[in-house]
């Protein structure tokens, strides 16, 4: 999932805090670009669902660009819900639940930093 490799090959988390939930994520990414993983209402399959559903973006600036040089890029469709718990251990845990056929799958994952795993080490 390109999720997981975004958050694992990122420098660090800026928000949310430690021990916090978010229903979005700010990181370092692996330039020391700030990535901004956020959630996009999908009218279309909110209307068909009789409920909301998000799709989750990821925005970029380029590294000393101007406000223009802007990046979006979808990352996950058919999400009911996402939440980013940032833990004290480098990592995140992630809790999700997507739409398929119908039906949730839920998934709950700790993704740790692996550029601050690797440190630790050190």
């Amino acid at each position: 999932m390109v999720l997981v490799k975004e958050i694992q090959e990122s420098m660090g988390i800026v928000l949310p805090q430690d021990g916090h939930t978010k229903p979005y994520l700010i990181l370092r990414d692996r330039t020391d670009r700030m990535a901004y993983f956020y959630q996009v209402r999908d009218q279309v399959s909110s209307d068909r669902e009789q409920r909301d559903i998000y799709h989750l973006r990821k925005r970029f600036a380029a590294y000393g660009g101007s406000p223009g040089d802007v990046s979006h890029e979808t990352l996950v469709r058919d999400i009911s819900r996402l939440t980013f718990t940032a833990s004290g251990s480098g990592g995140v845990l992630v809790s999700l639940q997507v739409m398929s056929g119908g039906r949730d799958y839920t998934i709950f994952t700790l993704i740790r930093l692996k550029a601050l795993y690797s440190l630790e080490a050190i």
